[in-house]
């Protein structure tokens, strides 16, 4: 099963210099319950932006265009989703090329919608939903820490 797991604002702003533009701990612990016992795919960009924090992660893919790249620290390289569509309990991590390009596999949309705008550097641009099916609609808990509204969203393809 392939899953992609983002947050982004009322505007489609999903970071900012690899890095999420808003501090909302709700959407963290919501990130981590969901990737923790799976392999995680990302962009080069978003793996950079997570640093030490990778470590906590069993596996962790890494795709990008790019050829000359060194291997990473807990992390493999592979340029096409075709390199890991066999791998069991598969989190698309970001960032948006990396969701679209996976979207045609993706069998389940974790999204978080904040209802606030930020300002950053990347989108998760148009994606089509007519495919998928909204089947869960949780509202998050605002207190001192998580001061944006937001809502988890959990979208399931069509079969």
């Amino acid at each position: 099963m392939i899953i992609a797991i983002w947050a982004q604002d009322r505007n489609g702003l999903i970071g900012k210099d690899g890095l999420l533009p808003w501090k909302l701990p709700n959407d963290l612990n919501f990130f981590k319950s969901q990737t923790m016992n799976g392999t995680l795919v990302m962009g080069r960009k978003t793996y950079e932006g997570l640093g030490k924090r990778s470590k906590a992660y069993k596996q962790i893919y890494v795709c990008t265009r790019q050829n000359n790249l060194s291997l990473y620290e807990n992390a493999a390289i592979i340029h096409s989703p075709q390199e890991v569509l066999s791998v069991e309990n598969l989190h698309i991590g970001g960032g948006g090329d990396i969701f679209r390009l996976f979207l045609p596999y993706t069998d389940v949309i974790y999204r978080t919608l904040i209802d606030a705008e930020f300002t950053g550097d990347a989108y998760i641009g148009e994606i089509d939903f007519s495919e998928f099916e909204l089947v869960e609609e949780i509202q998050g808990v605002m207190d001192e820490e998580n001061i944006y509204p937001h809502v988890f969203q959990k979208w399931v393809r069509k079969k």
